[in-house]
């Protein structure tokens, strides 16, 4: 081999290697989020969460807002039992002093501890006994799909998640400015991007239904 081709299969080496990592990079980044955006429960399960959800509020006078999940815990009269570094589980809905309480684990940051408390207090509004987990992963039981996805319906109401598709044009932006909204809006309601994601499909997903 010449020098001259050998300097230039070393180029290419070089000038290739990185846009191979970064082509492989997205790729993993695409199944990631096509396999975080499948639905854990069918049309039927997610419409029944909904209703019981809407009736719980409703029976509560709890008004939509942005703060459903507090009003909720309240009425609950669930609580924050602080953080833990010894529980196997992300989230732990136990009783303490007589007092519903959840206890969290210290590794989660504050996104997954509002995510993990409002799968406790699904846990609750769904009559399942105390107490409860959220467990990690991915491969769960339907009593723990159920209470993940009506976690996300109080954190992320279908109505304000409707509101917001339609006075921002979510359908008509381009990819790049729906990464921007999705961006600002998970910081407002301090959940996941891949949350919000998912909770937006859900939503439209069960308007294309009426």
């Amino acid at each position: 081999m010449s020098i001259q081709v050998y300097l230039v299969v070393i180029f290419i080496c070089f000038l290739g290697g990185p846009i191979f990592v970064g082509i492989m990079g997205r790729n993993v980044y695409r199944q990631y989020y096509s396999a975080q955006m499948k639905f854990d429960i069918d049309f039927d399960e997610m419409a029944e969460a909904e209703q019981r959800l809407r009736d719980f509020m409703q029976d509560n006078n709890i008004a939509i807002s942005d703060n459903v999940i507090d009003d909720v815990a309240q009425k609950l009269e669930v609580i924050t039992g602080g953080v833990s570094n010894t529980i196997q589980n992300n989230a732990e809905l136990i009783i303490i002093d007589g007092k519903k309480a959840v206890i969290l684990k210290d590794s989660l940051n504050a996104q997954e501890r509002t995510f993990c408390f409002a799968h406790e207090c699904a846990h609750l509004i769904y009559g399942d006994p105390v107490p409860q987990t959220r467990p990690e992963g991915r491969d769960k039981d339907i009593i723990e799909q159920k209470a993940d996805y009506l976690a996300a319906a109080m954190i992320l109401p279908r109505e304000i998640v409707c509101k917001f598709l339609a006075d921002n044009n979510y359908d008509g932006l381009s990819s790049s400015k729906r990464v921007k909204l999705i961006d600002r809006m998970s910081k407002k309601y301090n959940v996941k991007d891949v949350v919000l994601m998912r909770r937006i499909q859900e939503v439209k997903a069960l308007e294309s239904l009426i």
